[in-house]
């Protein structure tokens, strides 16, 4: 298990004296302005033994102060866990090494009941205002994913089988967008829900289970053009359907923003930006 955990603080400030001129000389504080800089990733491999493809491996990711991003690559040998420090003004090398310094990650493998298990979370052991840490777990095979945050995204790639994942019930950071592309099918129960932010999924058509996708004051878009819908009932930020014959439940719920529910087979996973906002209708 590998744990990062101090702290400290610093501090500057710069006391000038000049003179107005044509006048009296009066004091001046001046801050020193320290330049601005990209923080490191943080990069660590999980202590216990090594995740392969193709073992069904379930992935339990925790975040109170930011993203969760989980991508499959069976090419990997190992998964690896980084984090990363951000905030919208930028940091200073000062307030990056106290980030740092106040930052705990933990992430180990474990067999449990005969399945490898990846455990991962991040968390700021004191509050710095404006800072999120963004995770980024890459890892061999993930059947079954369960995520937890708040302040930011949850980005699953490549992931199949059976899904939980939760934006913005843990921590004190509002829910943020869950985003979903895979070309691994969603065969087990999938539940996604955030109190805040859009819920998007692109999936292929060997998919199947039980629609139930509901938006509290936003819409619900649903495009299958590969694969079968049946006992369709749209209505106001609400759907339900039965895909491919399916019984396990996939749900997902926003209280805020717009569901959006896509089936085509087409490779997901490709590298690069995604538009994740686009829908069947848009396009």
């Amino acid at each position: 298990m590998f744990r990062i955990s101090v702290s400290t603080v610093l501090v500057l400030a710069l006391s000038a004296g000049c003179t107005v001129p044509g006048g009296a000389p009066y004091d001046q504080h001046e801050r020193v302005t320290q330049p601005r800089v990209e923080p490191a990733s943080i990069t660590v491999i999980p202590s216990g033994p090594t995740i392969a493809k193709e073992t069904l491996a379930r992935v339990e990711a925790e975040n109170p102060h930011g993203s969760v991003r989980i991508f499959v690559d069976e090419s990997l040998t190992a998964p690896t866990v980084s984090v990363k420090p951000f905030a919208p003004g930028g940091l200073t090398k000062a307030e990056i090494k106290e980030i740092e310094d106040n930052l705990s990650i933990i992430a180990e493998t474990i067999l449990e009941q005969n399945r490898m298990v990846l455990r991962a979370s991040a968390a700021l052991q004191m509050d710095f205002e404006g800072v999120r840490l963004d995770m980024l777990i890459r890892t061999p095979d993930s059947s079954t994913t369960v995520v937890r945050n708040a302040d930011g995204v949850i980005e699953l790639v490549g992931v199949g089988g059976q899904i939980v994942a939760s934006s913005g019930e843990m921590g004190t950071g509002p829910g943020g967008n869950i985003l979903i592309r895979t070309n691994t099918p969603l065969t087990g129960p999938v539940h996604l829900s955030t109190t805040q932010g859009d819920i998007n999924v692109f999936a292929v058509g060997d998919s199947a289970g039980t629609l139930e996708l509901t938006s509290d004051d936003g819409s619900v878009v649903v495009n299958v053009e590969s694969g079968a819908v049946s006992a369709v009932r749209p209505d106001d930020g609400f759907y339900t359907g039965v895909l491919n014959g399916g019984t396990n439940t996939l749900t997902a719920r926003t209280n805020r923003g717009r569901v959006s529910f896509n089936v085509e087979n087409k490779n997901w996973e490709t590298s690069g930006p995604f538009e994740y906002a686009r829908t069947g209708r848009d396009r």
